[in-house]
């Protein structure tokens, strides 16, 4: 089945299908092996369980530590899998649950404009810094003096095994060019 921390995601567009792959194995014959997908529309279908059945073949021995072997992947906007080579995992018990490899994190942004204007801040953007699929993602708020929206919801998609948010301040004032930034910090919660 998939996790249902998984369909948000799908929904949002982040994820495009997961897919699992069952290998049983049956000592001097053929593994059984069957896969299937899961779709956006098969979860907007409610479709979030699938079984696969076999025949036990009389070499089936389900005491054994590794009762079948799987192979999970994910397909991801802008067309990239996760993991990019699978492997195959033990399965200790008849149920797997895929769970995708990133998590939506909401972090809260606010600016007091009163203030920017009694500094001199003209703009500001705030950078966050994360890691997505292993790899080092930036993505930033923008607060605009002509465009007064003080406070922005934004969301981010992080690993999983790897939730750790850092951010930096950029100012850009009227009249001082290059005016300095803050140092990348660890955030800590969810508001800046």
């Amino acid at each position: 089945d998939l996790d249902t921390e998984s369909l948000p995601l799908f929904e949002e567009g982040m994820i495009n299908n997961a897919s699992i792959e069952v290998i049983v194995p049956f000592p001097g014959q053929p593994p059984y092996t069957n896969n299937d997908i899961f779709t956006r529309t098969d979860i907007q279908n409610g479709k979030i369980l699938t079984q696969f059945t076999f025949a036990k073949r009389g070499k089936y021995n389900p005491r054994s530590k590794c009762l079948y072997e799987y192979i999970e992947s994910w397909s991801l906007r802008g067309g990239g899998k996760w993991p990019k080579n699978p492997k195959r995992k033990c399965a200790t018990e008849l149920k797997t649950t895929l769970t995708p490899p990133i998590e939506k994190k909401q972090i809260d942004v606010e600016v007091d404009f009163g203030e920017l204007e009694i500094a001199g801040i003209r703009g500001v953007d705030v950078l966050l810094r994360h890691s997505r699929y292993g790899k080092s993602k930036t993505e930033s708020v923008r607060f605009r003096a002509a465009k007064p929206e003080p406070y922005i919801e934004k969301a981010l998609y992080v690993d999983k095994d790897n939730i750790d948010v850092e951010y930096k301040i950029v100012f850009m004032h009227k009249k001082i060019p290059n005016f300095p930034s803050t140092s990348w910090k660890k955030l800590e919660g969810t508001f800046i």
